[in-house]
């Protein structure tokens, strides 16, 4: 069977109208910003492309030949992997500096004042808008309020008693976490905030709104 052929089939037409309609509601959402200069990236292609094939096998599945039936049914089918596909994408922690009590924390640094430990940190590259004082440190389960920033180095004092240091990027819901064993304070531990907007992209096509733009990661 010839590509002519083939596009004559009321099934395959169908099918095509169905992968349209995969991906209508966010042509919708996408043309005003064409107007502005605003093109999508390669995470929303990829996003749209999944879309349009997810509209076109549902049709195929239902064998529906029905053109305006293809059409709802195609803009319908993405609408039912938008809740799931906001459930895995969406942070793992919130991410926000939850308020925790001064005095309770000034009461345990002021327990271990006499035995206090230091890590270095330096972030090497940082894409994001987050200055580095804006970062969410924690000594276990407690906030470290007070840690020095010399331009991109970051020096925390924590107590000795502590098992893990966990750093947070501000809403985004991206830590990462430091066995206190492993730092010493001759050793400078690497970082970089990379702008992830390509996967945010992809995921806020498929419905996920709170996916963080931003993630900070180890320099290996």
């Amino acid at each position: 069977m010839n590509a002519i052929e083939l596009l004559k089939k009321p099934l395959f037409q169908a099918a095509l109208i169905g992968a349209f309609g995969g991906i209508a509601p966010k042509l919708i959402e996408i043309i005003p910003d064409l107007f502005k200069n605003v093109y999508p990236s390669a995470g929303t292609y990829l996003a749209l492309s999944i879309l349009a094939f997810i509209g076109g096998v549902i049709i195929v599945v239902y064998k529906e030949e029905n053109f305006q039936k293809a059409l709802i049914l195609g803009a319908g089918a993405p609408a039912l992997i938008a809740a799931l596909s906001t459930q895995a994408a969406a942070p793992k922690t919130a991410g926000f500096v939850f308020p925790v009590s001064f005095s309770i924390v000034s009461t345990a640094y002021a327990q271990e004042q006499s035995r206090l430990d230091t890590a270095r940190f330096v972030v090497q590259q940082n894409e994001s808008s987050y200055k580095l004082n804006a970062l969410w440190i924690r000594a276990d389960s407690t906030t470290i309020y007070d840690y020095k920033k010399t331009g991109d180095t970051i020096i925390v004092t924590y107590p000795t008693t502590a098992k893990e240091l966990t750093i947070d990027l501000p809403s985004q819901g991206n830590s990462i976490s430091y066995p206190v064993s492993g730092l010493t304070n001759s050793k400078t531990e690497l970082l970089k905030i990379l702008n992830d907007q390509e996967t945010k992209d992809f995921w806020k096509t498929f419905g996920g709104k709170s996916v963080p733009k931003y993630k900070l990661e180890k320099v290996k």
